[in-house]
């Protein structure tokens, strides 16, 4: 797993990651804690509807709402204004801002 950058949650020092990839070549994100634990999953694969290059489908619903509100507030992401419907949610398109290691 590369790590994309790290960044802090509340008094935890976390780090988002590539994890690996979809299905339709996009790749996955997880966030992971200092010892390379996971935390939460990132990214979502909406099969059929890959996100726009450089972008990703963000998980921000459920556990992952305090997440997601952190790195949008410390402008590590930034939202494209894309949507797609997916069950009961709507998923955001986002970008990564932060690309380097703190």
């Amino acid at each position: 797993m590369s790590e994309v950058f790290s960044f802090l949650h509340g008094n935890e020092r976390l780090k988002v990651v590539v994890a690996g990839k979809y299905k339709d070549e996009t790749f996955a994100y997880r966030v992971v804690d200092e010892e390379g634990m996971p935390y939460a999953t990132l990214s979502v694969c909406l099969e059929g509807n890959p996100p726009a290059e450089g972008c990703f489908w963000l998980k921000h619903w459920g556990e992952n709402e305090p997440l997601a509100r952190t790195l949008w507030s410390i402008r590590a992401i930034s939202y494209t204004g894309r949507t797609c419907p997916s069950g009961y949610v709507i998923v955001q398109e986002a970008k990564f801002n932060l690309t380097t290691k703190e």
